[in-house]
């Protein structure tokens, strides 16, 4: 890894230290922490664990859309969006941007679903869905902030409503064997742990990411032309 790339990253993450986005992100999962857990050691059922799964990723739907347009707003009031749209490294800068927020999560999500399996003493469930959850949330990440670059607070917040809909009616069976709608992917592998179901959703969300990042970069060299 070159020294530009850590020294980037390190920006990134300072970026992040005492803001709205690090605020909002240890607000949520402190309270995934405080109540999923406890719900569970309390109410051991199928169902209750299939709901306590299925429940957070309708905040993190409503979470990364807000994240996305913090991070906007944080741009534009530190003078950094010039800088995204027309530094010889803004490809480099927005991704490893998303890089950051990928990575943060990473820790939320092993205490999370670290605790899970403990109340209900099944790792290897808790290891498959914690990892399909957050493949889920970098997915949610590239996907808004590419959506902040093309359209308003609205539209983005109205979307990630819709992906809640869909989370929603995928969690009870609606959209099974279903591959054109990204977000329902890692439901779906999920409630059929199959090892060929869960390596083609891991296939697919990779693969969408990665365009995901592409048309970003692309956006961004359009708007520095414009």
């Amino acid at each position: 890894m070159s020294k530009n790339v850590v020294k980037i990253l390190k920006s990134e993450f300072l970026k992040l230290k005492n803001s709205a986005i690090l605020y909002l992100m240890i607000g949520l999962f402190a309270l995934e922490w405080l109540t999923i857990p406890v719900y569970l050691s309390n109410y051991q059922t199928s169902y209750t664990l299939e709901a306590m799964t299925f429940l957070p990723m309708l905040a993190y739907c409503l979470m990364l859309a807000i994240v996305s347009l913090l991070t906007m707003e944080q741009e534009e009031q530190a003078n950094h969006c010039q800088n995204i749209n027309s530094s010889h490294n803004r490809a480099k800068i927005w991704l490893l941007k998303l890089l950051a927020r990928d990575l943060i999560v990473i820790l939320p999500c092993l205490i999370l679903w670290g605790s899970i399996g403990y109340v209900i003493n099944d790792i290897s469930y808790t290891f498959y869905s914690g990892s399909l959850t957050w493949l889920l949330l970098v997915f949610l990440n590239h996907f808004h902030h590419l959506l902040s670059l093309w359209a308003g607070k609205g539209l983005n917040l109205i979307i990630s409503f819709v992906e809640c809909l869909f989370i929603i009616f995928a969690s009870n069976h609606a959209f099974m064997g279903n591959f054109w709608i990204p977000i329902i992917l890692p439901v779906n592998a999920i409630l059929i742990p199959e090892k060929k179901l869960m390596i083609k959703t891991i296939f697919i969300l990779l693969a969408l990411i990665l365009m995901l990042d592409v048309i970003a970069v692309l956006t961004l060299k359009r708007n520095k032309n414009e």
